[in-house]
């Protein structure tokens, strides 16, 4: 029993270390600039969207009680006179994970939130040409983050002539 308690007792370790921060975008600065007029021709460079997204994240990370707990492991030797009989109980090292994953409680989450500069890039419905009079709608790609804010876009609208 005692070796079946040493690999349970690594994987709760690598458990306790393995729970990371995740990152959360929650909000986005509105943008100087959501609507776009430029002239027939106008390359998708010469466009000037933002290179960098202002975006309020919510970090997850994992509170420490203080308090923590050692497994109590059994010797092995039972007491003389606890066993009636030659009764031997045989406990699988499953068994021992689910009652032990019953036992403690989940870790308790706290959120930080910051503002930060998240680095984008964009993708465009339809595909942008510049040459072609008509509106583009222009929508960040961000990596590394999970997003629950509605994403910010930019519509672009070409234009035959923007003089009078």
């Amino acid at each position: 029993m005692v070796l079946t308690m040493l690999p349970f007792s690594a994987m709760a370790e690598e458990a306790d270390t393995s729970i990371g921060a995740r990152e959360e975008i929650v909000a986005f600065a509105p943008l100087a600039e959501t609507e776009k007029l430029v002239p027939t021709g106008t390359s998708i460079e010469d466009l000037e969207l933002p290179e960098t997204l202002t975006a309020t994240v919510r970090t997850a990370i994992t509170a420490d009680s203080g308090v923590s707990e050692e497994p109590v492991q059994d010797s092995g030797n039972p007491d003389e006179g606890s066993m009636s009989g030659n009764l031997t109980v045989a406990t699988t090292g499953s068994t021992i994970e689910a009652e032990a994953n019953e036992q403690q409680e989940p870790p308790t989450m706290e959120w930080e939130e910051a503002t930060v500069d998240i680095p984008v890039t964009w993708i465009v419905e339809p595909e942008y040409d510049g040459n072609e009079n008509g509106d583009y709608v222009f929508t960040p790609v961000i990596e590394g983050y999970t997003v629950s804010a509605a994403m910010p876009e930019v519509i672009v609208t070409v234009a035959i002539s923007l003089r009078p």
